[in-house]
């Protein structure tokens, strides 16, 4: 569960210059851990 939120942060910071594109793969990831739990 820890590992995710860096994954989460550094994506975030990557794709940060497309706020729209961030905010979707950000939800997306964390749906997807959302439901594999």
């Amino acid at each position: 569960m820890p590992l995710f939120f860096p994954l989460y942060g550094f994506l975030y910071r990557v794709i940060g210059k497309e706020k729209q594109g961030a905010e979707i793969i950000f939800y997306t990831l964390f749906l997807t851990f959302y439901s594999s739990i």
